[in-house]
């Protein structure tokens, strides 16, 4: 059975959703392990904006914030 684009993409977001279920409901900081289990890529474009790609393909983007202290 050949597989496709879709099914790499359902079996990587399956894996994401395993590994967040088992994990506290909140956190405090991001571990480099949750973060290597979930991030593909992260971008900073131009225009000021963070690309966070994950491991199953979906790209979010973020404006960066500065903080004034």
């Amino acid at each position: 059975m050949e597989r496709t684009h879709g099914d790499e993409t359902i079996r990587k977001t399956e894996t994401m959703l395993d590994y967040l279920e088992d994990g506290s409901e909140w956190l405090e900081e991001i571990k480099p392990e949750l973060f290597e289990m979930l991030i593909d890529r992260l971008m900073l474009t131009a225009d000021k904006h963070v690309k966070i790609r994950l491991i199953n393909g979906l790209e979010i983007t973020e404006p960066l914030e500065r903080a004034v202290v």
